[in-house]
């Protein structure tokens, strides 16, 4: 891949050959000052593109780190990626044709107003769309009826989008009739044990994690003994001494991104599963590298230390206690907690909260949490649990 991009590509052969630069071994590799960022991939996009004939296909990043990528993949990157996905649903049973439920972001009208050809369109691909900004407690009686009579195999969305629709149906005293289901697979988002368990609980089905991004590839899936292996067929990834995530997707010379970091911590373990996969095992994703807070004391805390404080204050369920929670640092010295009470919250719950809170970033930050019915998505339809706004 290295000397195809050299020979290809201009930012290589300008960033690379112009500086000599040969790779020996893998820790020559690993320990090259030649990696990318995703400044880099912004103002330099149309020199990392090879203009070679052939299948392509457009990606685009979601933006949610605040740089939006548009990144142009071969056909042969696009065929491994989905091999991947295709074998990671086989792992739990499930063929990737079968009939599916997607949470997502859905781009375009609402059912009602389609078209009769679209409604064919849409039945034909198999897979019952739900719209993350479209769940509400006027809409779940609805798409709850939809599940209970689709009879899908899997349902697959943003962790957040999952949890949120597990939460209208549990609140809405609904349930899922249907017993067809075997897999919900989550993505995007970090995901907690309670979670997890909520999920699982309402779809009463196994909860399974993928990991990757649009730019560089399906970089890991969890197998049924709970680890999460790195496809390393069509991905190599490294990390340095703080645990910063370097990826390499293998096979995709039409952009290719080498040493790309994905602002991205992740903690990869030197053991085997015991599933036989021999394939390495992130042990532990920490989290974006963008997203830490400074503590009083001056240590340096990744953001998603804000989970594990809702967690701890509400004795490690948040089954009917919050429906949504977001951090939101106003200055360095300032944080509020915006939060969706469910039945079970109490004003003791906020004094633990603020408790937990100040323990782990500082007796003397200020610390408010705001009541509110609803927190918004992103854009790109995904739920951020923390949002920095200081300069």
């Amino acid at each position: 891949m290295t000397k195809k991009a050299q020979n290809q590509t201009l930012f290589y052969k300008n960033k690379i050959n112009g500086n000599h630069v040969t790779y020996k071994s893998l820790d020559d590799f690993n320990n090259s000052s030649h990696v990318l960022t995703k400044c880099q991939i912004v103002n330099n996009s149309d020199f990392l593109t090879n203009e070679k004939n052939g299948s392509n296909y457009i990606h685009c990043t979601s933006g949610s780190t605040g740089t939006p990528l548009k990144i142009v993949i071969s056909g042969l990157a696009e065929s491994f990626r989905f091999a991947a996905k295709m074998r990671f649903h086989k792992w739990w049973g499930v063929h990737f044709f079968e009939k599916n439920i997607l949470v997502w972001r859905i781009k375009g009208k609402d059912d009602n107003s389609l078209s009769f050809i679209n409604k064919l369109i849409m039945m034909f691909k198999n897979r019952l769309d739900i719209d993350v900004f479209n769940l509400n407690d006027k809409t779940i009686h609805n798409y709850v009826k939809k599940i209970n009579g689709f009879n899908a195999k899997f349902i697959r969305g943003y962790k957040s989008g999952l949890f949120e629709l597990a939460t209208l149906i549990d609140r809405n005293n609904l349930r899922i009739e249907s017993d067809s289901l075997k897999v919900a697979i989550v993505t995007s988002e970090m995901l907690l044990e309670e979670e997890r368990e909520f999920i699982q609980k309402i779809f009463n089905c196994k909860v399974a994690n993928e990991y990757g991004s649009a730019e560089s590839g399906f970089y890991a899936a969890e197998c049924e003994k709970g680890s999460m292996h790195i496809n390393e067929e069509i991905v190599y990834i490294h990390v340095d001494e703080d645990n910063n995530a370097y990826v390499t997707e293998l096979y995709n010379d039409r952009m290719p991104l080498i040493n790309y970091r994905n602002e991205d911590q992740l903690v990869i373990s030197q053991d085997f599963c015991s599933c036989g996969r021999t394939s390495r095992i992130i042990k532990e994703i920490k989290g974006r590298n963008s997203d830490v807070i400074k503590c009083q004391d001056g240590t340096v805390k990744s953001a998603t230390i804000f989970p594990f404080i809702i967690r701890d204050a509400l004795n490690e369920s948040f089954d009917g206690a919050i429906y949504q929670f977001r951090f939101v640092q106003k200055a360095d010295d300032q944080f509020e907690l915006d939060l969706v009470k469910g039945p079970k919250y109490s004003e003791v719950m906020s004094s633990l909260i603020k408790l937990y809170f100040h323990k782990e970033i500082g007796d003397d930050i200020s610390f408010k949490i705001n009541i509110v019915s609803y927190i918004e998505r992103e854009p790109s339809g995904k739920r951020k649990f923390f949002v920095k706004k200081a300069d």
